[in-house]
């Protein structure tokens, strides 16, 4: 999985250089050769790029999100987790990487929340670690695998909120313990919708010392 993810940060390059596609991955029409989506679609983005909170169990968690999920953004999502797209992996990376220059984020390492094996076996990769690792090459700062998932969970869709949390309850470990103590990590994932996910990921993390933990992901959901 790793290797797969490496090779296409690497043909990704050499694609932009040598590209001479211009069509846009969502709708087909003429874009410029420098962009992967065309204006039309890139005005369909409701983006937010802005912080909001979880806050339970006596944690308070600072979250980062820089579009709603709808639309371009859901179907570029989509298309990475279902059709193996890379190069909408790459536009939705894009946009990580500009919330994180507008935000200035304090952080020492990356990490990603972790897919189950069922998951990685369907899918053949984890859209949350392909974009750690976009923008830990992009900014050049080190990724790190920090959690696993320690059993299946039900499908989130069609759970109400509580649901949600009760089905992910103690699903997470921590499998890189050394290094975490007094370290701020930013923990990447695509989408958050109650934001569950995001809490238990970075409640082991901080079980284990970490100092701090900021939650970054593509889009946010609205319940």
């Amino acid at each position: 999985m790793g290797t797969r993810i490496i090779k296409y940060l690497i043909d990704s390059v050499l694609g932009v250089i040598y590209s001479s596609n211009d069509n846009c991955l969502i709708c087909s029409n003429y874009c410029s050769e420098e962009d992967l989506i065309c204006n039309n679609c890139i005005k369909k983005i409701e983006f937010y790029n802005d912080c909001f909170k979880i806050i339970r169990e006596g944690i308070e968690l600072e979250c980062y999100s820089a579009a709603y999920y709808k639309g371009t953004v859901m179907e570029l999502i989509r298309r990475l987790k279902y059709k193996s797209d890379f190069n909408c992996g790459e536009v939705l990376s894009q946009m990580l990487f500009k919330l994180l220059n507008i935000k200035k984020l304090d952080y020492d390492i990356i990490t990603f929340v972790p897919a189950s094996r069922k998951t990685l076996k369907i899918r053949g990769f984890n859209q949350s670690e392909f974009l750690a690792k976009s923008i830990g090459y992009l900014l050049e700062k080190p990724v790190l695998n920090l959690l696993k998932k320690i059993r299946e969970t039900k499908d989130q869709i069609g759970l109400n909120a509580e649901g949600r949390w009760e089905n992910l309850s103690s699903c997470f470990q921590v499998v890189n313990k050394k290094v975490l103590y007094n370290k701020k990590i930013l923990l990447i994932d695509d989408v958050i919708t109650t934001g569950a996910t995001a809490f238990y990921c970075s409640r082991e993390l901080l079980k284990h010392e970490a100092l701090k933990v900021t939650i970054l992901t593509v889009s946010k959901s609205r319940l």
